[in-house]
């Protein structure tokens, strides 16, 4: 009985682990991501021209803090499951990718897979995928703070770390 605590325990775990990386990596490149600032002069005659400046720091940094957490919610049977792995996915009628931001705010629902869901599945579904996607934000954000708090002596892995 023990092991199966633990089995279940490590498979939460990896589920949860595997949607916070997946989230992690889309809000740790739009973080990092910068736009040049475009300036726009007007000559004599009216023509506009757009200038970019030569300082390679003078850009923008997006604002990532609306940015939805996505969560994926498969039907197995009765029950829903939060990001799930290929076989439970095999097992599933269907999947509901959710949206979800900060402030709990459903920005995407979309329906995947053959099968159909009742309303009362979708409803369950969605409000299970807005409490996840809520409860994941903040300690994202918080590793993508701490992260960049870092600056240059953060660890780079891999060839294009």
């Amino acid at each position: 009985r023990p092991q199966k605590v633990i089995e279940i325990s490590l498979m939460i775990f990896f589920l949860l682990y595997s949607t916070i990386f997946s989230n992690y990596v889309i809000n740790r490149k739009l973080r990092t991501f910068v736009i040049p600032k475009v300036h726009l002069s007007e000559d004599e005659e009216g023509v506009k021209e757009m200038e970019l400046s030569d300082d390679p720091y003078d850009c923008m940094r997006l604002n990532v803090e609306n940015v939805p957490c996505i969560v994926t919610l498969c039907k197995i049977g009765h029950r829903h499951v939060v990001d799930a792995t290929l076989q439970e996915k095999a097992c599933s009628v269907a999947s509901l990718l959710i949206s979800v931001t900060h402030r709990g705010t459903v920005t995407c629902v979309r329906k995947m897979g053959g099968g159909s869901l009742d309303p009362e599945s979708i409803f369950e579904m969605t409000e299970a995928g807005k409490r996840v996607g809520k409860a994941l934000h903040a300690p994202l954000m918080e590793l993508l703070q701490k992260e960049e708090s870092l600056g240059k002596k953060r660890q780079k892995v891999g060839f294009l770390g």
